[in-house]
């Protein structure tokens, strides 16, 4: 991580498999984000004890619900969202909470467009 940041990268992203809270303690900071695509609400809230942003799935939303009053979270990132995931989200969360993020492995040009249209609500 040293030599990343002595080359100009402003934070890391930990993609974990699973949720290790000693990892977290070791490892949580400004710099480091963590990210975990398989969890349920005990995980996510164990993250919440080490960091508050969070990347959800619509899928998500509800655990992230019955969390809120038990945990600030300064930040969620909805991962792939729809409008109506969105619409949702927006419920719970003031908009300037919310950001919209999506994680590609392949070609992924029209994906990150497709991502921006899916990420605008016309009223």
């Amino acid at each position: 991580m040293r030599a990343m940041r002595d080359s100009g990268i402003a934070g890391h992203v930990l993609h974990c498999d699973r949720i290790v809270e000693h990892e977290l303690e070791t490892l949580a900071g400004k710099k480091a984000f963590f990210f975990s695509c398989d969890h349920d609400e005990e995980g996510l809230a164990t993250l919440l004890e080490y960091q508050r942003v969070l990347a959800v799935t619509k899928k998500d939303i509800p655990l992230v619900e019955g969390l809120i009053e038990e945990y600030e979270i300064n930040r969620i990132i909805l991962l792939d969202p729809d409008a109506r995931a969105l619409m949702a989200l927006l419920q719970i969360r003031d908009p300037d909470q919310v950001s919209m993020g999506g994680y590609c492995t392949s070609t992924c040009d029209r994906y990150w467009r497709d991502l921006v249209d899916a990420s605008t609500i016309v009223r």
